[in-house]
């Protein structure tokens, strides 16, 4: 399925819309298929997925563009989030594929359902924070 491209929106000050609007202006535009982040203007990271054809595209347009952008290949958990318990079941299936990290779940990206109503749900992990430098 798709890769996820993490990136910070950052050249300076955080823009989310500058960052998005690369993709836009790409010819043709590159459509976002599947989005999450957090802190996205704040020092965070954007997470998103575009279709596999435009993978190469986005991560060009994007360095042209001044963009710092790495790549982390997360597999997409397809689930049905009608299902009362799907998404308990993509995260149990994410961290059984995690189990021997010891690292968290960082983020979610989700994505549009498809004709078969099953939707691609992304999990990725990060390092636990000490929670008591945090209290």
């Amino acid at each position: 399925m798709h890769q996820q491209i993490r990136s910070t929106t950052a050249k300076s000050p955080p823009d989310l819309e500058a960052f998005l609007q690369v993709l836009a202006d790409a010819d043709p535009p590159i459509t976002v298929v599947q989005v999450g982040g957090s802190d996205i203007e704040l020092g965070g990271e954007l997470a998103f997925s575009v279709s596999d054809a435009d993978h190469e595209r986005a991560l060009s347009a994007l360095a042209v563009a001044g963009y710092t952008t790495s790549v982390q290949v997360i597999e997409p958990i397809w689930v049905d989030l009608d299902d009362p318990f799907g998404l308990l079941q993509c995260i149990q299936t994410a961290k059984g594929r995690n189990t021997l990290t010891g690292q968290g779940i960082r983020d979610l990206a989700i994505g549009r359902a498809r004709a078969d109503g099953l939707v691609p749900v992304s999990v990725s992990f990060g390092a636990r924070r000490d929670q008591s430098a945090e209290a």
